[in-house]
């Protein structure tokens, strides 16, 4: 991660990210199930390692407005974990170049990410593929929108990926913990983008 980016938890997470990024234009969760498989060195060879996640997220926004916001590629890339630069090269699309460290692994990695909308309203799928210095990494992830009250959204989520090269020596228990916060991360983002502004303090 060369340059040294502030985490984006909490409040205002996004935005503050969003100030040292450059953007350009054009859960109530559970771990779920998960697979694996742990490299293996065969000469040179390693296998792949394969990972997938499912859960549920509620934010704190009429659904709408959640779609609305997880159809722009510029505001999907703000809340992206460690991010560098994102380059928005369409109306569903944007190229990200992310900082990454598992283990003794650090490098960086640049991902294009396409939105695609399966059912308008209600259904998003976003696949992420790319990497760096000899790793990939491949992405597919959806989501379904419900409505969860009046003012809020539920998103039933499924991701699966897989990462090979040179990262995938690292094993997939390291793996884990750092998609674990990445997703924690990147949630939190989005709930902060939707977080009521609290009003000023008043000056005594």
């Amino acid at each position: 991660m060369s340059p040294v980016l502030a985490h984006t938890d909490g409040p205002g997470g996004c935005e503050r990210l969003a100030a040292r990024c450059a953007i350009r234009p054009a859960a109530e969760r559970s771990a779920g199930s998960r697979r694996h498989e742990e490299p293996r060195r065969a000469g040179v060879e390693v296998s792949p390692v394969k990972l997938n996640w499912r859960g549920r997220e509620v934010i704190g926004a009429p659904r709408d407005a959640v779609w609305a916001f997880i159809n722009d590629p510029g505001e999907v890339a703000r809340c992206m974990p460690d991010l560098i630069s994102a380059d928005v090269t369409g109306p569903r699309r944007v190229d990200a170049l992310v900082h990454v460290t598992l283990g003794l692994v650090v490098t960086r990695f640049r991902y294009d990410v396409v939105l695609e909308p399966a059912e308008p309203g209600r259904r998003m799928v976003v696949k992420i593929g790319g990497g760096g210095f000899g790793n990939a990494l491949q992405l597919t992830a959806a989501a379904d929108l419900e409505d969860d009250g009046d003012a809020a959204t539920s998103l039933l989520w499924r991701a699966d990926a897989t990462l090979s090269g040179a990262i995938a020596l690292v094993g997939w228990p390291v793996v884990e913990v750092k998609a674990q916060r990445i997703i924690r991360q990147t949630f939190a983002n989005v709930k902060a983008h939707f977080a009521p502004v609290p009003p000023p303090r008043p000056i005594y």
